[in-house]
């Protein structure tokens, strides 16, 4: 999986997350710890756990706007 592809899943995976009612707590969604495996820290993988807490954060606003 591309770099891309997975910033843009994670984004969706943290809107999820919201829905499904999970806190702002990236390392709770297993789906998100799935797709760091392999990850080395730092780099990409903070990129990714960054874009996994804007897909949450732009679901907890949509829901309070």
């Amino acid at each position: 999986m591309t770099k891309t592809a997975k910033i843009n899943a994670a984004r969706a995976f943290g809107s999820v997350a919201f829905a499904n009612g999970l806190m702002a707590a990236p390392a709770g969604d297993t789906n998100l710890m799935d797709l760091l495996a392999g990850e080395p820290v730092g780099g990409n993988g903070v990129k990714i756990m960054q874009a996994w807490l804007s897909g949450w954060t732009q679901a907890n606003l949509a829901g309070v706007l």
